[in-house]
């Protein structure tokens, strides 16, 4: 049985298939996507070609006039995650575009809900290495390693053939540090920038946030200044992998082994 299950900017869940509140009748769960073409005599070409924002509808069903109001302030604190479960967990960025009801019935009050994608359906890989060396992993579904011998060098196994945008993270003391992102073997992009990071502090240079965002960070998550404008304007920066494996090589003008994390948003045209 499939599962819906929403969650807010406070960090709390609300389970769409439950007696208080079923979700049935679900739309817009497959792909569709934007494509330009180009025709050249009786050839066309793919100018562009996009993942189209996804619209998903359904009928809600809450158990009663409580319940719904209940519903209504939990989705006041955004941004809303929508969590779809059926032969793996997928996840969705929304936003919730209506949210009607009728009257109370016999079976509950029935309704109808529909939300706009604000991103593709995606999983999402993350691993860490604390400062102190002390090993803090995340067990999501892609496999990952990070070998103690190679500080720096961050693998990990995409099967998307999406462009998946990726928050790279250098923990700090580093000075003016650069980075490669391997994929299957060959070099796809770089990036360096030129500042000093304190012990501790974490560069993050991030593709996965809307805009794009380079900056440094304390051990607290306090930001402490942006760092786009010392970036090295002749390489790409923010990454993206690709399908297959992928690996982020870090170094630094340093004299200490620099460590580094990555957390990547896989994303999938339809699931």
């Amino acid at each position: 049985m499939r599962e819906f299950e929403l969650r807010n900017g406070m960090g709390e869940t609300w389970n769409l298939t439950c007696e208080e509140s079923f979700l049935s009748n679900p739309k817009g769960l497959g792909g569709e996507r934007k494509t330009t073409y180009v025709q050249i005599k009786n050839n066309f070409i793919a100018t562009e070609d996009v993942i189209k924002q996804k619209s998903i509808t359904g009928k809600a069903v809450f158990e009663d006039y409580e319940s719904f109001e209940r519903f209504c302030r939990f989705v006041q604190h955004r941004p809303l995650t929508l969590v779809y479960r059926a032969a793996h967990e997928y996840m969705m960025q929304v936003a919730l575009e209506k949210l009607a009801k009728t009257e109370l019935e016999i079976m509950g009050l029935p309704g109808e809900i529909t939300f706009k994608g604000m991103t593709a359906w995606h999983r999402i890989i993350y691993c860490e290495k604390t400062v102190d060396g002390e090993g803090k992993k995340y067990p999501y579904r892609y496999d990952y390693t990070y070998a103690e011998n190679v500080i720096g060098n961050v693998e990990f196994v995409s099967d998307s053939a999406e462009e998946c945008p990726v928050r790279l993270i250098i923990i700090g003391p580093c000075k003016n540090p650069e980075w490669k992102l391997y994929i299957n073997g060959a070099v796809k992009a770089t990036g360096k920038i030129n500042c000093i990071i304190n012990e501790g502090n974490r560069l993050v240079v991030d593709a996965m946030s809307v805009p794009y965002e380079i900056a440094e960070y304390s051990q607290n998550g306090e930001r402490v200044r942006d760092l786009y404008q010392n970036s090295d304007f002749e390489t790409k920066r923010f990454l993206f992998a690709g399908y297959g494996n992928n690996k982020i090589s870090v170094t630094h003008e340093g004299n200490t082994a620099i460590k580094a994390a990555a957390e990547v948003r896989v994303e999938y045209g339809a699931v």
